[in-house]
């Protein structure tokens, strides 16, 4: 009797645990289909492919919070197209925006022959404040393909500031807030990423930057960008008023877009204030 009831908690005990085993597949292979690919490469998030305009701004944003809507309201204004990818998406880490943008320029390539400019931007801490008049007039007088931000900090390694060009730049650095460029060779660029989710895309841009001279020029002057992590008080005048610009006191420039990146994004609420999502 004793062996009967020892072979039937054995049994059961043995039913539970590949019961647990089983029920762990099938949760994530649920969860896999929901959110991801084979190797958390990339989210299965839906696109809206452009209408072949020749500009638009693209941003990623898993959550429409009330920095995302100051983002969306700030390009609407301008009267500049926003496609905001992810929405709803589950975040891994930044590599994920590279995995993203991948999947929504393959879904462009495939629909479109044409090779628009697009305006690449964090949701959560950047501000548009030009029209896409002078967004376009200002890229297109850099006279290159793809155009960064620039900043005076090197990260995410610090040890690679030795091998950025332009060491008399007051901001020399590659930052990845603010991109823009046209559609192919931005594809092109991310394409040869090797990075997972918790990855840095900013380290995959000066990687690339670094390895491929002449390929990305960056914003040294701020004309389109301006990054205010680290930026010295001297080197910028913040608007004082509604409809004034920032002016940047080292370079005379006016920029387009501000990118409160870091703790910066304290300064940017307080002189662009979120705007809460109704």
């Amino acid at each position: 009797m004793h062996l009967f009831f020892a072979i039937l908690a054995l049994l059961i005990a043995l039913t539970l645990v590949l019961g647990v085993l089983l029920g762990k597949v099938i949760y994530q292979n649920r969860y896999r289909r929901k959110y991801r690919q084979e190797h958390m490469n990339s989210l299965n998030c839906h696109f809206l492919p452009s209408n072949g305009t020749e500009f638009y701004a693209v941003t990623i944003a898993t959550s429409l919070t009330p920095q995302a809507n100051r983002l969306i309201q700030s390009l609407s204004t301008s009267g500049i197209d926003l496609h905001l990818l992810a929405l709803g998406c589950k975040w891994q880490g930044f590599g994920n925006k590279v995995f993203w943008l991948r999947e929504y320029f393959k879904v462009l390539e495939a629909s479109y022959s044409s090779d628009p400019i697009v305006l690449f931007v964090d949701a959560y801490d950047v501000v548009n404040l030009a029209s896409a008049e002078e967004i376009l007039a200002k890229f297109k007088s850099l006279d290159t393909r793809v155009v960064v931000g620039a900043e005076k900090s090197c990260w995410p390694r610090a040890e690679d500031a030795c091998r950025f060009p332009n060491q008399n730049e007051k901001y020399k650095f590659l930052n990845a807030g603010c991109v823009m460029g046209y559609r192919s060779d931005l594809a092109k660029i991310i394409n040869t990423f090797a990075l997972t989710p918790a990855d840095s895309e900013q380290g995959a841009w000066t990687k690339y930057f670094l390895e491929n001279p002449g390929s990305i020029k960056i914003d040294y002057g701020g004309s389109l960008f301006f990054n205010l992590y680290d930026a010295g008080m001297d080197d910028y005048v913040p608007p004082t008023k509604p409809g004034d610009r920032w002016f940047l006191s080292y370079s005379g420039e006016f920029p387009c877009l501000i990118h409160g990146n870091g703790p910066s994004g304290l300064l940017l609420d307080k002189v662009h204030p979120p705007i809460a999502v109704t």
